[in-house]
């Protein structure tokens, strides 16, 4: 998981925004349009339950954000009706680097949707959850085959309980100050397997919190910006205090 560093960093105006803001204080975040899509390879067949997946992170996810930033942030999701199924197979999306992945993809996905950001009436974010990770990979097991040999990339606590995290996963997300708007992808190790703990975190963590600008905390702590997806649901979870406070 990584945020791409593609902030730009404005020049503060002397009056502040009456409202909680992105983090670096340029766009208010009273109100984020949040627009989910599921994204499948023409190759790949959509899971059946989709739907109840992704509708389940988006309340799981509006329900913490709503709490953390005490009323002040409302989210207005829109769920895509239909699975995004691209003209290219998964292939296609594993050719270079993870970045390289990520701006595909939301390419592809932008030009399905036809997608412009219009922030008169939110904050505008895209997020989006693929059916596949940057490299192929068990989800429900994480284990990846490499040279005819079965490698786990998960993570497992002391008590046996899996969480997400796994190298050929692939998640990115990013903020465009200047744009004013956000926009997240969740590979299929971040979400395909509700049940497994941490998985709404991840969702937040790529989805709304690095696309208003939230960066990792220093020093990392188990807060939804940092390893909480390695220890906690999301309702267990907080926002890192100092963060909260730049949100207003």
């Amino acid at each position: 998981m990584r945020f791409l560093a593609l902030t730009v960093i404005l020049s503060v105006a002397s009056n502040v925004l009456a409202g909680p803001t992105t983090y670096d204080g340029q766009h208010e975040i009273g109100t984020i349009n949040l627009t989910v899509a599921y994204f499948v390879p023409k190759d790949r067949t959509p899971l059946p339950d989709w739907k109840d997946r992704i509708e389940y992170y988006v309340r799981r996810v509006s329900a913490f954000h709503y709490r953390e930033l005490d009323g002040r942030s409302k989210i207005k999701a829109a769920v895509r009706p239909k699975p995004l199924v691209a003209e290219s197979v998964a292939a296609d999306f594993r050719q270079g680097d993870q970045n390289r992945a990520f701006y595909k993809t939301m390419d592809d996905v932008k030009a399905l949707l036809k997608w412009k950001p219009d922030g008169t009436a939110g904050f505008p974010i895209l997020l989006v959850l693929s059916d596949i990770n940057w490299r192929e990979l068990d989800d429900f097991r994480r284990v990846r085959t490499i040279d005819g040999r079965d490698v786990h990339e998960g993570n497992v606590s002391l008590n046996g309980r899996h969480f997400p995290g796994a190298e050929s996963g692939g998640a990115r997300a990013v903020y465009i100050a200047k744009g004013g708007y956000g926009m997240g992808l969740v590979s299929g190790d971040g979400w395909r397997v509700p049940y497994s703990g941490g998985s709404d975190c991840v969702v937040y963590h790529e989805g709304l919190g690095h696309t208003i600008g939230l960066p990792h905390p220093e020093p990392i702590d188990n807060t939804v910006m940092g390893t909480a997806q390695y220890q906690f649901w999301i309702n267990e979870a907080k926002l890192n205090v100092k963060q909260k406070e730049k949100l207003g």
